[in-house]
């Protein structure tokens, strides 16, 4: 549950971040950012069925409805070092997408914008929901990916939480675990 904890914590988090804030849409109105959770929604007309074949019975502009925004990617979680601090290490990709179709290719400036309007709310309050603590290196990067005229951006977070231990009156001995003296 601490995953799907971090993942809800940063999607509220986002959505207090990006409140008040919009980027152009596809068809050059203001829209808010939208927020989602690991995955985009599939865009309106697709099915499992032909998402499988391969077939597309929808157009561009059901998936390019979804831009701007910000994708929140759980990557993985490590539980280490027996006898470190009782940590669970987490591991999040903040995707950012932006719409843009001048041929001055100029939406990796949304891009960065958002990335750093993120760094520095997470950067100053590095304690999130009260039970994960943001770890440094903080990681941005803009994805040189030919998806003109969409762009992306991605920070790589690390969150550090509580884990499960094992009760302290129990030691480990002969291959199995036994009750300590």
């Amino acid at each position: 549950m601490t995953g799907i904890s971090l993942i809800m914590a940063l999607k509220a988090k986002m959505s207090e971040i990006f409140a008040d804030y919009s980027l152009t849409n596809k068809n050059g109105v203001l829209q808010n950012v939208r927020i989602f959770s690991q995955y985009m929604p599939l865009p309106n007309g697709i099915s499992l069925a032909n998402k499988a074949s391969g077939i597309k019975n929808y157009d561009e502009t059901d998936y390019e409805a979804n831009f701007p925004c910000v994708i929140i990617h759980y990557d993985d979680c490590v539980d280490d070092e027996e006898r470190r601090l009782e940590l669970s290490t987490h591991k999040v990709k903040l995707i950012f997408g932006a719409y843009d179709e001048d041929k001055e290719c100029q939406a990796y400036i949304d891009i960065m914008q958002m990335m750093d309007i993120v760094k520095l709310e997470l950067l100053t309050r590095r304690i999130l929901a009260g039970k994960f603590r943001l770890n440094m290196p903080v990681k941005s990067q803009l994805l040189e990916l030919d998806t003109w005229p969409i762009y992306f951006g991605q920070l790589d977070l690390i969150y550090e939480s509580g884990r499960a231990t094992m009760p302290a009156d129990f030691v480990y001995g002969n291959g199995r675990f036994c009750k300590g003296n």
